[in-house]
């Protein structure tokens, strides 16, 4: 006796909407693993700043998040990646290499992917961090917000709710009907 292929209908949906849960619930999963991962350590005193240039790439990559921590202001080293005020006033931190200390004590920084180094030198005591972490693409959207692209927000918001509405357990959604 084989079964029809109408027959196999409703246990091939029940497959798929079965993949789709466990795929939906992966990836929010995953991504709260993420979102932990680049706030946590924020409770220990720890600081992330979103990646929003390309200076440092290919090892921070635009969106990317990176935690520092404090460092001793003797502990610093060419080679570290370091978090300081822009040397410019401007209110935001930036996040480059340490090439080398000059005569005077400072800090000579270059971004990865720079050419030339950057050209104001950064005083020790003005660095407020060593990178520790980096956690990738989470901090895309604060990018896209920062330059008025709101459409990508827009699009990962409704991904997550399509993948939270198809991670909820079948029955637990408000218009689930009930199965005898």
């Amino acid at each position: 006796m084989t079964r029809s292929p109408v027959a196999l209908l409703p246990r091939a949906r029940a497959l798929a909407g079965t993949a789709a849960q466990v795929v939906a619930t992966a990836v929010l999963c995953t991504l709260s693993g993420l979102v932990l991962w680049s706030v946590l350590p924020t409770a220990v005193g720890w600081r992330t700043s979103a990646i929003v240039s390309g200076s440092m790439a290919p090892h921070l990559a635009v969106g990317d998040v990176v935690i520092t921590s404090p460092v001793a202001v003797d502990a610093l080293r060419p080679g570290m990646v370091v978090r300081f005020p822009d040397p410019t006033g401007a209110p935001r931190a930036i996040v480059h290499r340490v090439v080398r200390a000059d005569a005077g004590g400072t800090l000579v920084t270059k971004g990865d992917a720079n050419q030339s180094e950057d050209s104001t030198p950064v005083q020790r005591d003005a660095v407020t961090g060593v990178g520790r972490l980096r956690v990738p693409l989470v901090g895309l959207p604060t990018v896209w917000v920062r330059e008025g692209r709101f459409a990508p927000v827009a699009a990962v918001t409704g991904l997550l709710a399509l993948s939270t509405a198809l991670a909820l357990p079948r029955g637990a959604h408000p218009r689930a009907r009930r199965q005898l």
